[in-house]
């Protein structure tokens, strides 16, 4: 194909360029990446100003023109990758830490009920991370047990770059990532899901999966955490990109992800 058909829309970070592209070569995917350049609540306010009535492209084209030309071809999906940022504070900030979360948790819904639909050009679909990108290799090992308990504390989430560092694999760079590595962190990340979502650390059906995965439901299950235990669950969804773009055509969710892992 001449023309990619996917695009991914991230916040800016290098990080998350990279692993993308390494995700599209494992995986054969084609696609262009777009950096974003700001957190979820600045494309929020931006949203929010057209009343969520414009094409998310257009819009990111109005504050990017010098990506006019990658925003304005066809793609036949569309994904949004931001980090939780539950702390993040506005300009001239008055209210308190537990208003602040509060009120950013409300957002986190809200765009995750608007943005949920991958096919549709005009939208996409939106995955969180919690608390950031680097909770994806916050582990020891390709398919860490330990992972189940990860949380980290809403207070915390400022340090937490620098202390997901010093796990064995944040330092393993991209390219010495195989496929079958790489299925396993996925893997990891989808027990983690199942386990914040029905407090199993176990393997999700792939109609579980489906149902489970919601953006809109995970975020609820991690403010319901964070107002009453003052957490979050660590959990990386971006990577969920890949099973949601093959599903279980061919038995990929089955073989290539959640079959990893033999319990």
């Amino acid at each position: 194909m001449s023309e990619p058909n996917i695009l991914i829309i991230v916040e800016g970070a290098q990080k998350e360029k990279d692993l993308f592209e390494h995700l599209f070569k494992l995986y054969g995917i084609k696609g262009e990446i777009f950096v974003y350049g700001t957190n979820i609540y600045g494309l929020y306010g931006k949203m929010k100003s057209y009343d969520f009535n414009a094409d998310i492209k257009d819009v990111l084209a109005e504050v990017h023109p010098e990506y006019s030309d990658l925003l304005s071809r066809d793609y036949a999906y569309t994904y949004l990758i931001f980090d939780c940022d539950a702390h993040h504070e506005r300009k001239e900030e008055t209210r308190n830490f537990e208003e602040i979360v509060k009120d950013n948790f409300e957002t986190l819904g809200e765009m995750a009920q608007y943005f949920d639909n991958e096919t549709d050009p005009t939208i996409g679909k939106m995955y969180i991370n919690y608390p950031m990108m680097e909770s994806l290799r916050y582990c020891d090992s390709f398919f860490d047990e330990r992972y189940k308990d990860k949380t980290v504390k809403l207070n915390g989430f400022h340090e937490f770059k620098s202390v997901s560092g010093k796990t064995k694999l944040s330092g393993k760079h991209l390219d010495c990532i195989g496929k079958k590595e790489m299925g396993s962190l996925i893997c990891q990340n989808v027990f983690k899901m199942n386990y914040l979502m029905t407090g199993n650390w176990s393997k999700p059906s792939y109609g579980d999966y489906l149902s489970e995965s919601c953006c809109d439901a995970i975020v609820n299950k991690q403010k319901a955490h964070a107002f009453s235990d003052g957490f979050v669950h660590v959990l990386n969804t971006s990577v969920f990109l890949v099973v949601d773009y093959f599903g279980n055509n061919d038995s990929f969710y089955d073989n290539e992800i959640i079959g990893l892992q033999k319990k």
